[in-house]
């Protein structure tokens, strides 16, 4: 989960923990962490140690980019648009 927070103030804090509620297991990525929620946290996307299997750009403006791995999905919003694939 990008932008994970220890704070539980933050929405992030709330909805990484309703998603471990929920049996799914979220792998935090922010720069500021060392730890959320008993998980690792991981300063980027290329530090997460998950093999990724495909990525692809979508979204309504093709600024997200969703990245699989074996166990898990990423999206991440980036400031240039990518290009579809049709």
């Amino acid at each position: 989960m990008i932008g994970a927070s220890s704070n539980p103030e933050k929405a992030s804090h709330g909805i990484m923990q309703k998603l471990q509620h929920a049996g799914y297991r979220v792998i935090p990525v922010n720069p500021r962490e060392t730890e959320v929620l008993g998980e690792r946290s991981y300063p980027s996307l290329i530090d997460v140690p998950e093999r990724t299997a495909n990525f692809a750009w979508g979204g309504d403006d093709y600024r997200s980019l969703f990245i699989t791995a074996s166990t898990s999905l990423y999206r991440t919003r980036t400031k240039v648009p990518g290009r579809p694939v049709f």
